[in-house]
């Protein structure tokens, strides 16, 4: 039976203290992947969390600190300890943060009785660091989920995320369909030709046509399809190719120039070369194909590599959400999905006002 509650197969083996208790650990990803680790000298196939029995490696998972030696010990933070190497998890995947987000679920299982599991606790991935091969994992209990701000926070800048459903901005779209219906402000990509630099929102509602129509090539113009018509806007994902490097942070390229600053704050992910996967948050970009990054590609960038560029958003009223994207009016009630207090007074003109 997998659950809380100790079998009693198990409970009698850590009473006589006859048989050695493997600790099985499995780590779901973000993604979804699942990743089964013991420290048992054999494959362990058992069912640990009720999701179906799975194969628990001894190749990769190494040592466990504090649970093995210390089997009654609270649930609180902890720190895994893993070799690095193996098939399941290499030093790559630590530094480009597969790890992210990711969660720990531990347990014990005797060999003699895979049918019989013990879930003991659950963890989130906290930092991590690597030391040579060893790779030491900060583990928070599920307390840590309880210990986040409650409300909103008033500041000066909107508090969404961009693309969010606050926001209300769709990042992604979807390549035009013949003979299909599309609400106002609906908006879609080429079926056919380069995806460029510009995408096609409805400014009047209606029902596509037979055939692709020829679409504007000028930011602002607009086409008749059926009885739909479209207007050029600004793509939000374009793809750029890199033609000249400077450093891992610093490069040139084209198919992405836009205006100055399009894509700052915004994201970058690299779709081949030898960061292929890897995402990286754009410091500034120059609107004629320099992009800055914050932080450095963990390998090196080369000419001919292609990415996906997301748009930024600095989370200003004017610059971002009227101007930029163009949101004053992406909402039900026909208000600004913007959430930030820009008018808000600041702790220098209150602690400045005149008293009295």
């Amino acid at each position: 039976m997998v659950g809380r509650t100790t079998p009693a197969v198990v409970l009698a083996a850590i009473n006589s203290e006859a048989f050695a208790l493997p600790v099985i650990v499995l780590i779901i990803l973000a993604n979804g992947t699942r990743i089964g680790l013991t420290e048992w000298d054999e494959p362990l196939d058992t069912d640990l969390d009720g999701e179906g029995v799975e194969t628990f490696s001894p190749v990769d998972f190494q040592q466990l600190s504090a649970f093995s030696a210390q089997i009654n010990a609270p649930i609180d933070d902890r720190e895994l300890m893993i070799i690095l190497g193996g098939a399941s998890l290499t030093a790559s995947d630590v530094r480009r943060g597969r790890l992210d987000n990711a969660m720990a679920i531990i347990g014990y299982v005797l060999p003699t009785d895979l049918a019989n599991p013990w879930l003991y606790c659950t963890y989130d991935f906290g930092q991590s660091d690597i030391k040579g091969l060893v790779s030491r994992i900060e583990m928070m209990g599920t307390e840590k989920r309880f210990e986040q701000p409650v409300g909103l926070t008033l500041g000066a800048n909107c508090p969404n995320n961009y693309g969010d459903l606050d926001c209300g901005i769709p990042t992604r779209t979807n390549a035009w369909a013949a003979e299909t219906d599309y609400a106002l402000r609906g908006i879609v990509k080429r079926l056919t030709g380069s995806a460029g630099i510009l995408w096609f929102r409805a400014t009047v509602a209606g029902t596509s046509g037979l055939t692709e129509p020829v679409w504007p090539t000028v930011l602002g113009n607009t086409v008749v399809d059926g009885t739909v018509t479209w207007k050029a806007v600004r793509a939000r994902r374009i793809i750029g190719t890199v033609s000249a490097v400077t450093d891992r942070r610093t490069f040139t390229s084209t198919g992405i120039s836009v205006v100055a600053d399009y894509f700052g704050e915004g994201f970058i992910t690299f779709l081949t070369g030898d960061n292929a996967g890897d995402t990286r948050r754009v410091r500034s970009d120059n609107g004629t194909g320099t992009l800055i990054l914050h932080l450095g590609a963990y390998d090196d960038i080369a000419i001919g590599d292609t990415f996906e560029a997301l748009v930024g958003c600095r989370h200003r009223r004017v610059e971002d959400c009227i101007t930029k994207h163009d949101n004053k009016n992406n909402s039900r009630t026909g208000t600004l999905r913007y959430r930030g207090f820009d008018f808000l007074a600041g702790e220098n003109v209150t602690a400045t006002a005149p008293k009295g």
